[in-house]
């Protein structure tokens, strides 16, 4: 949760210090437009193909935050330094850093792996306390216990 409080700040005052081409109308008009189109998205991810797995299978209230105020001012820089009048290649370069960014941010604020029976995290915590038995018994010349005896 601080990770996202600190994303929207540092966000939003990039997005409203570095705006020199929008009025207050077409800002208005770009969170709006972000947000219908953002839940409308999410609608058919979430409930059509049970895509999301965040914070909790229900609806997602947590993730309001990031829906109305984190995704908005992230359009806003897009739209920005956007080159609406450059080539199409400028264009498409433009494009793929926004989306190599945009990954690059998703992987350091990545949450951890579901686990809706606890078998993956299970299955890791036997595994590692598994191979640090084999090593101390095999540093101890001693035999190897199965995990849980």
């Amino acid at each position: 949760m601080i990770g996202l409080i600190l994303s929207i700040l540092i966000f939003n005052i990039l997005a409203f210090k570095t705006n020199k081409r929008f009025t207050a109308n077409q800002i208005v008009h770009i969170w709006m437009f972000t947000i219908a189109a953002q839940h409308i998205f999410d609608v058919f991810i979430n409930f059509k193909f049970h895509g999301y797995w965040y914070f909790t299978q229900e609806t997602d209230w947590q993730g309001i935050f990031a829906y109305t105020v984190l995704i908005p001012p992230v359009n806003m820089l897009f739209l920005t330094y956007y080159p609406f009048a450059g080539k199409l290649t400028k264009k498409a370069a433009y494009i793929l850093l926004w989306s190599v960014t945009v990954l690059l941010y998703e992987v350091v604020a990545l949450l951890p792996a579901p686990c809706s029976l606890g078998l993956f995290s299970l299955r890791m915590v036997d595994m590692v306390v598994f191979a640090s038995a084999k090593s101390a018994a095999v540093l101890d010349g001693g035999a190897v216990l199965p995990v849980g005896v």
